[in-house]
């Protein structure tokens, strides 16, 4: 399942992109997983060419954690609105009905 998705969407497939990783980190102890188009929307997250792999998807999910998404309230969200003046984030799921 997609950390970077909202709670209520993880056990559900609302989103078609694949799903990439695992992503390990070593403090504290955690795998991830998340959608390929969820990650690369998150703007920490990066594609390493030589690798053919994201990086700095667990900064993404930190940042998330710390987060509420505009339009349905869980955090996790990792997108800010690209209006300047606008302080709403969002989840890559809730983006179409963010308004």
């Amino acid at each position: 399942m997609c950390v970077l998705c909202p709670a209520h969407h993880r056990h559900v497939r609302t989103i078609t992109s694949q799903l990439v990783g695992p992503f390990p980190n070593f403090q504290p102890p955690m795998i991830l997983h998340v959608h390929l188009i969820c990650g690369m929307w998150a703007p920490e997250v990066d594609w390493e060419r030589g690798h053919d792999r994201l990086v700095n998807v667990h900064e993404a999910y930190a940042r998330g954690q710390r987060t509420k998404c505009s339009v349905c309230s869980s955090i996790g969200a990792t997108i800010k609105c690209q209006v300047l003046t606008c302080t709403k984030n969002f989840h890559f799921a809730c983006l179409a009905t963010g308004g």
